[in-house]
């Protein structure tokens, strides 16, 4: 409207300027908009009208990307405007507690995300408490979350938005299910999932599926679990995307094995190795060369990593993710050849660690992750050679994954003292000497053994000491 008659000049050129800087605004034209809202800010007014040009930088600073000084001018808002009127003040303070949240400061985005709440209009208070919500689950606090998610639940339902509902009932559920709260988890996941239809919410979809996993798997539903992550493994290999479904296969692999469904576990593993190896060699910049392997498995790539193939990226990141992945292969190798002994096949088991070792020499032991995962296998190995009575070749496997863990422990990448997994290899590396005659050498590394062993594994100290009596007689 117009300046009224007989008003003050300075208020009405103040008024004036505030207008124009928000046509500029409204046209696009940011710049200038700002330059005319800080001519504005010069011209002397009360308190009121001082905070609302504040309010009106803030969001503009905001625009540009320059949050300190947004958050300069929405501190000064919130403190002249002193919560009158009260609306512009609920925005200032949403636009505070975003801008604290794009900066990691949770705690204090989640104090004004609460302030904006109290008394707002049902749409305003709508979103303080969505946003509020997700700010508790950045910061790790899901119990508090679930008030304000809820809360919102309910307001964006009155207000016909199915699409916030949808995304708010995914959060709820992610809040629920990291509280333990399984049960609801699932069927508040469950009831997302009918909102989640859109194209673009896809990434909150997955996320989701991801969430039921874990949700039916700790029900004990595990047809339920596996069809969630299946539909994620489809989504990721629609996207092109090696490391999802890999991920996806490792995860449906977890709770085969959980439920002692070895052999389809043994298989799982097998295609998530698979699917890792063909997302590393794609970030490295290679062509996966055809196999039997690879014929029969689909790839894609990890839930952290989804969409992002490594083309383009800077190296440093690109050789990390590559390294990565190059873990995730052999991790998902071994518990394949690992899977296929425990189905009592054997051979399959034999014949599945040439690739297990394929993925250590890519993995290497530089790295402490690499390094853990590449013991791991010797034990492994160690095992399933010696179920076959290889023992020569069992006994390089396990000797390797002594000095390998002893490495990590003397690096200081592990504690000090022996892990339960470094017990058990050094355990069946005895074992091995012994069955090779080697009683002086199997006595030495249990009696080093049974020195080391911290009290936290003294329920072993029985079995090694009954072991060092056999190497006795």
């Amino acid at each position: 409207g117009e300046v009224p008659v007989g008003a003050d000049p300075v208020v009405a050129a103040r008024t004036a300027q505030e207008r124009l800087a928000m046509g500029l605004d409204a046209a696009g034209r940011l710049p200038a908009a700002v330059a005319a809202a800080q001519q504005a800010l010069e011209s002397p007014a009360d308190d009121r009208h001082t905070g609302r040009t504040h309010a009106l930088l803030a969001f503009m600073h905001a625009n540009t990307g320059d949050a300190a000084t947004a958050l300069s001018h929405a501190t000064e808002a919130t403190r002249l405007l002193a919560g009158r009127p009260a609306e512009m003040v609920a925005h200032v303070r949403l636009l505070t507690g975003r801008l604290h949240a794009r900066s990691g400061d949770f705690a204090t985005a989640i104090g004004e995300f609460r302030a904006a709440a109290v008394g707002a209009e049902a749409n305003t208070r709508a979103e303080a408490l969505r946003l509020y919500g997700h700010a508790a689950l950045d910061a790790d606090r899901p119990d508090e979350a679930i008030e304000p998610l809820t809360e919102a639940i309910g307001l964006w339902s009155g207000l016909g938005q199915p699409r916030p509902v949808a995304h708010l009932r995914a959060a709820l559920a992610d809040a629920l299910g990291r509280t333990g709260r399984y049960d609801e988890a699932a069927s508040v996941g469950e009831d997302a999932l009918d909102g989640l239809s859109d194209p673009d919410d896809l990434p909150a979809r997955i996320d989701t599926l991801l969430l039921l996993g874990v949700a039916y798997r700790e029900l004990h539903a595990t047809e339920a679990a596996i069809e969630a992550l299946d539909e994620v493994a489809r989504h990721c290999a629609a996207a092109d995307n090696p490391a999802g479904v890999g991920e996806a296969n490792a995860r449906i692999a977890e709770i085969l094995d959980g439920v002692d469904r070895d052999a389809e576990a043994a298989q799982r593993w097998a295609d998530g190795a698979a699917a890792f190896r063909a997302a590393r060699l794609a970030a490295s910049g290679d062509t996966p060369e055809p196999s039997g392997a690879d014929a029969a498995h689909t790839g894609a790539a990890d839930e952290s990593g989804a969409g992002d193939d490594g083309d383009g990226s800077d190296p440093a990141e690109r050789a990390e993710r590559v390294a990565r992945l190059a873990v995730d292969e052999l991790r998902a190798a071994r518990n394949a050849a690992l899977s296929w002994q425990w189905a009592e096949q054997p051979e399959r088991a034999l014949a599945a660690l040439p690739a297990a070792d394929a993925a250590a020499r890519v993995a290497g032991t530089d790295r402490p992750q690499a390094c853990w995962e590449v013991a791991v296998l010797g034990y492994d190995a160690g095992r399933i050679l010696a179920n076959a009575e290889r023992l020569d070749e069992a006994l390089a496997r396990t000797g390797s994954a002594v000095t390998l863990f002893a490495g990590l422990r003397a690096s200081g990448d592990l504690d000090p003292a022996p892990t339960t997994v470094e017990i058990a290899v050094r355990t069946l590396h005895a074992r091995l000497l012994t069955g090779l005659g080697r009683r002086a050498d199997a006595r030495s590394t249990l009696t080093a053994l049974l020195d080391e062993l911290p009290p936290a594994a003294e329920e072993h100290r029985a079995d090694i000491t009954a072991l060092l009596a056999e190497t006795e007689r």
